[in-house]
């Protein structure tokens, strides 16, 4: 594990939480809401040369735009349904970023935030909670050559939840160029995972983030290049246990057995809100997720009991389609929608 991580208490509550620390304790949660959302270039509005070319021009991009942008998050937060306690978030320039969101959100009971930090990187993976997060919780660790995973550990009905929060390689240089940095991300996270296992037995682990690719995009690849190891393999296939000792993470839409990780896009029995989280030329893809272990279905502590694609409340348009932000117009939200799942503890019946 290497790198570093940056974990803050929102300032404007640091002093009402002391002074409420001989109160009552937080109410017990009957459920617990993970989401995960690519906002799509949450620049700040101060220009320090890694942004992106539309960021850096004051015509698009200046604080009003900013501060804009940042209210209409915030609102589009509040409005989802059922509302993250813990929302990972792709694509957030810094943590000012987020200290702005959260003190938009502070009566929402969003305290907590941190994001990757990652040097020299234009865009880092982040998050912000509702429910305590402690520094010693979060790990940064380090992918080589890719964006680093974001360990986050919350505490769920006195057992231990521990997300894994990731932003993949962009298909944007060809989809066979990029699939082995995709792969590298998915070996990482399968490590990653292995060792919050081990840290904290019995854990319940969650990989919540966008992969950039599904497991119609793997099919696709391996047609062409036969011999190629994709980042996501489905469970049902013939050589996945092969995939999977190859780096790739193994979905299914049940139950996942050892060494398999459950989707709700695989799954035939969840209704889906939309046929996907993003849009290309027409075409639906499953890129963001979150990926549930199997511990989520052992039947003790913290279980699956849902999840799905959040639409409406202004990240659809009138089509369904998601609601871009496109800096010439100073509007819009994100070309991604967000994912939740959520765990509610374990009663036998």
């Amino acid at each position: 594990m290497n790198g570093k991580s940056c974990i803050f208490l929102l300032c404007i509550c640091a002093l009402c939480l002391l002074s409420c620390s001989c109160g009552p304790a937080e109410p017990a949660r009957s459920a617990l809401v993970v989401a995960s959302w690519n906002v799509q270039c949450m620049f700040d509005d101060l220009t320090e040369g890694t942004e992106y070319s539309d960021f850096q021009n004051s015509a698009l991009w200046d604080h009003s735009a900013y501060r804009n942008r940042v209210r209409n998050l915030a609102s589009a937060i509040t409005a989802l349904d059922p509302r993250p306690d813990l929302l990972v978030l792709q694509e957030v320039e810094n943590d000012r970023v987020l200290y702005d969101l959260c003190s938009l959100l502070a009566s929402k009971g969003y305290l907590w935030y941190g994001t990757t930090a990652g040097a020299g990187r234009a865009i880092q993976t982040g998050f912000i909670a509702r429910v305590p997060v402690e520094r010693d919780d979060v790990a940064v660790i380090g992918v080589e050559g890719q964006r680093p995973v974001l360990r986050i550990r919350l505490v769920f009905g006195g057992a231990d939840v521990v997300v894994l929060g990731f932003h993949a390689k962009s298909r944007s240089d060809g989809p066979e160029e990029t699939e082995p940095d995709r792969l590298a991300t998915s070996a990482a996270l399968i490590c990653a995972a292995a060792e919050a296992s081990a840290l904290y037995p019995g854990a319940v682990v969650l990989l919540a983030g966008d992969f950039n690719t599904d497991i119609n995009c793997s099919a696709a690849l391996l047609q062409k290049a036969p011999g190629l190891c994709p980042a996501l393999a489905y469970a049902g296939w013939d050589d996945a246990v092969l995939a999977g000792c190859a780096g790739s993470l193994v979905v299914t839409g049940g139950p996942p057995a050892a060494g398999c990780w459950y989707s709700f896009w695989e799954d035939e029995g969840t209704q889906k809100e939309a046929p996907g989280s993003y849009v290309y030329r027409g075409e639906w893809y499953c890129f963001d997720r979150i990926l549930c272990g199997g511990e989520a279905f052992d039947r003790q502590g913290p279980e699956y009991d849902g999840g799905g694609v959040y639409t409406g409340s202004g990240l659809t348009d009138g089509q369904g389609l998601p609601v871009a932000y496109v800096p010439r117009l100073r509007s819009g939200l994100s070309d991604h929608l967000p994912v939740w799942v959520r765990l509610t503890s374990f009663v036998e019946l």
